[in-house]
């Protein structure tokens, strides 16, 4: 019927080949309840008193077994010819036969959901009235029937009887201890599967205990629609919200609902696609669980398209091993049931699925023996979970839309069944299978269990949170009693060497400080420091060509930190200005320059060229000597967070040595703001010395006059040309010269000058001045009373909190022995 599709052919052939009933026409063997076969003979003797509707007695015994069967294939092809079985009633007249092996033969009638039995006459003959009004007659004695079980209390009919207030009470507490715990506590999930019209959506709806009226509003189920439960304690009725649909777009709010127009909500959204309806139902006498009702299976030899595909979505469904399978399906004779065939690849030994055999009372109705009827129930109980369900037909139920009468329906209904039972003189070992009070009663006994387990979980996290409330009070009180100016030394002093060590290896070159979050590239650098080109006094800007040979500016492209990023500095100014231009000369620059020779009163050309180079290799070095300083002092200040974070991870590294409270140089932000004020400070320090070292490279003219006449005995050609383009020729020469030496000198000067006491100096400095501070100035920088206080506020906070874990123990031993007894 609904098969795996690991199900073999021949198996398949099989069932196609097996007869679905008998046929009058066709001479086929029938079988009893028991599965014996009947003889021919039998059958056709049977047929043909079915066909007369005669009410004579027979003296054979196998008439009885025969009639039994047949009654069992009529039943059959009523149900499959209903299209929820929830609307059809028919009765059979019954006959009464005289000796020790008769016994007479019960009336069937097919209702809707549960394929419920009118008791009418039991010996008679069929009514030959309409259908509609032989529906409301039998609907009217149905009902007439029931009311003979009379209710003594609400107690007995309530879908949560099972599970007394006290519980539900106890079970919304162990939740609130969880989430206090940040313990999340998985809610049970059960997926009901079934056929289409073998009553699924009843289950459901009885199971709930509340009348929904899923099946006479809804219809089929087409998508899967998941009800959430949820226990709170601020509703005495059921709050119904109807969540966003994530595949409609016409349903994309949440939205509450009256319980009874839930019905015509889901219908809205009742189309044809895998995506579920969430529905959330919260009420104080409820469990966190979810329900999930599967769309109806549809028997593949009917040709429906959509046949494999609901099979598929029911088989994925199923799969995860959480969760538990609710079958449902008609009740046959064990060997016509076909749902766990579909369910054991994905449920081999059946351990967590249970099965609701319904339209029970109908097929309870064809046993003339205890034997049989024992023997039925034997085979359907043997190693599964199964439970027998009557529930009340789509005419019956919609006499009864309050909740009350809904649920002492429900509850009659149970007590007929055994009624029945107890009359055919049954195995009373099978009374906790028989109805949906018994079937509630289990899923809601998995539940309560499951979570049951949980409680020693949560009340072993509930006393390890104690027991840590305890050792961090113990170890607060010790920080203050060992907090004193000593330890604050310790801890000063071991913060500074491992900042200066770590700011040492980064100016030495390490790889430790993540270059690929902390590294720059040239232009990020540019765009960190802010300025972008190089520029002279002259406000033009000197562009870069970092990518070209001629530049030679290495790793210009590359993440860089520390000492190599530098170097890389150092490189880019030397290529810098080598490409410095001599700037123009005026006329009256040359005149002003030249002056008068001492003996003949002759302009000196050399003497002008000198002083211009000179004046015009300050104008373009010196703001580039300035940007260098500038751009060294940032490069180096921003090896700061750099040692911060590789300081953090080293700490981090540290598995199982927890640092205290007070041993924490993170929370002295005042003192390591002192540090690193000390540091910046340093740096400023030294790239004011190493700048100004760089000045002394602009000798006076006198001296660059001395130089490349009397040392250097450079001569120069006057030639014929005029005194202006002489000059300005000799100056652009001695320009070049001077240019080079001094950017050679300045890399020089900030190597000895800057970098070497970056590496060496600082540690005095730093160290110095941490050494040299009282106790008094070392308390005010670690802010010590401060720190006290905040230890003594942490003391009181835990002592609180250990009175508050002690009184929730208490409450949770309490929520525990409650919620633990039934």
């Amino acid at each position: 019927m609904f098969k795996s599709k690991s199900k073999g052919k021949k198996e398949k052939e099989k069932e196609k080949s097996t007869p679905a009933r008998t046929s009058s026409k066709k001479k086929m063997a029938v079988t009893s309840t028991t599965g014996e076969e009947i003889p021919k003979s039998s059958s056709k003797e049977h047929t043909e008193k079915k066909k007369s509707d005669s009410t004579e007695n027979t003296s054979a015994g196998a008439t009885d077994a025969v009639s039994a069967s047949s009654s069992d294939d009529i039943s059959e092809k009523k149900t499959k010819s209903s299209s929820s079985g929830d609307a059809a009633v028919s009765s059979s007249s019954s006959s009464k036969s005289a000796g020790p092996t008769s016994a007479s033969s019960s009336s069937a009638s097919s209702m809707a959901g549960g394929g419920n039995t009118s008791r009418s006459k039991r010996s008679g003959h069929s009514s030959s009235s309409s259908s509609s009004h032989h529906s409301m007659k039998d609907v009217t004695m149905e009902v007439t029937e029931l009311d003979a079980y009379k209710v003594a209390s609400d107690a007995e009919t309530s879908p949560h009887a099972y599970l007394p207030t006290k519980v539900y009470e106890a079970y919304d507490q162990i939740q609130n201890f969880a989430r206090d715990l940040n313990t999340q506590i998985e809610a049970p999930e059960i997926v009901l599967i079934g056929a289409q019209g073998h009553g699924k959506s009843s289950v459901l709806e009885a199971f709930l205990g509340f009348p929904i009226n899923m099946v006479g509003n809804g219809g089929c189920t087409k998508r899967p629609v998941i009800f959430n439960l949820n226990n709170n304690v601020d509703y005495e009725q059921p709050k119904v919200i109807l969540k966003r649909d994530s595949i409609l777009t016409d349903f994309d709010q949440d939205v509450v609902v009256k319980l009874t127009d839930l019905p015509a909500q889901l219908k809205k959204r009742n189309v044809a696609t895998e995506g579920p309806v969430f529905v959330q139902f919260e009420y104080k006498h409820a469990l966190n669980l979810q329900l999930i009702d599967m769309p109806g299976l549809i028997d593949e030899n009917q040709g429906d398209l959509m046949a494999d595909e609901i099979r598929m979505a029911v088989e994925e469904w199923i799969t995860p091993p959480h969760r538990i399978i609710l079958a449902v399906e008609q009740c046959q004779s064990a060997d016509k049931l076909r749902l766990h065939q579909l369910i054991k690849p994905f449920d081999p030994d059946f351990a967590r699925t249970v099965f609701a055999l319904t339209h029970f009372n109908d097929h309870v109705r064809r046993f003339t023996s205890a034997r049989d009827l024992n023997r039925f129930l034997q085979q359907n109980t043997h190693e599964l979970k199964r439970f027998f369900v009557t529930l009340p037909s789509l005419a019956v139920r919609s006499r009864f839309t309050e909740v009350r009468p809904f649920q002492e329906k429900l509850w009659q209904y149970v007590q007929r069944d055994l009624d029945d039972l107890e009359k055919l003189a049954y195995n009373k070992t099978y009374a906790d299978r028989v109805g949906i009070v018994a079937l509630r009663k289990h899923l809601l006994h998995q539940t309560w269990y499951r979570y049951k387990a949980v409680v020693p979980r949560i009340l072993a996290q509930l006393r390890a949170k104690r027991a840590q409330t305890q050792r961090d009070i113990a170890t607060v009180t010790a920080e203050l009693e060992g907090l004193g100016s000593s330890r604050l030394r310790a801890l000063a002093s071991k913060y500074v060497v491992d900042f200066l060590q770590v700011i040492e290896q980064l100016l030495s070159g390490t790889s430790e400080g993540n270059v690929s979050v902390h590294g720059q590239t040239l232009a990020d650098e540019k765009a960190d420091h802010g300025d972008a080109e190089w520029y002279t006094s002259s406000g033009g800007a000197v562009p870069v060509e970092a990518g070209s040979d001629k530049w030679d500016i290495p790793y210009w492209s590359n993440r860089l930190y520390g000492g190599q990023q530098f170097e890389r500095l150092l490189r880019e100014f030397k290529a810098v200005a080598a490409h410095a231009e001599f700037p123009d000369i005026s006329v009256d620059d040359q005149a002003t320059a030249a002056g008068m020779g001492k003996l003949s009163n002759a302009p000196d050309h050399a003497w002008a060229a000198t002083d211009l180079a000179q004046q015009k290799a300050r104008e373009v070095l010196n703001p580039l000597i300035e940007q260098l300083a500038s751009r060294a002092s940032h490069l180096f200040k921003r090896l700061v967070s750099i040692a911060q974070r590789i300081m953090e991870s080293r700490q981090q590294a540290k598995e199982g040595q927890q640092v205290s409270n007070v041993d924490d140089i993170t929370q002295y932000t005042y003192f390591t703001y002192h540090v690193q004020n000390l540091y910046d400070e340093f740096v400023d320090q030294v790239a004011k010395q190493a700048l100004n070292k760089c000045m002394d490279e602009f000798y006076a003219p006198r001296t660059i006059y001395w130089e490349i006449t009397k040392l250097e005995q450079r001569t120069f050609d006057s030639g014929s040309g005029d005194e202006g383009t002489v000059v300005t020729d000799m100056a652009k020469s001695i320009f070049l010269d001077v240019r080079d030496r001094i950017a050679g000198n300045v890399v020089l000067k900030f190597y000895n000058f800057f970098l070497v006491p970056m590496q060496t100096d600082l540690w005095k400095v730093v160290q110095g001045d941490i050494t040299h501070m009282s106790d008094d100035q070392l308390e005010q920088k670690f802010s010590l009373q401060t720190t006290i206080q905040n230890l003594e506020n942490d003391r009181n906070n835990l002592e609180d909190t250990l009175l508050e874990l002690d009184d929730q123990e208490l409450l949770f031993g309490k929520a525990a022995k409650e919620f633990g007894q039934l």
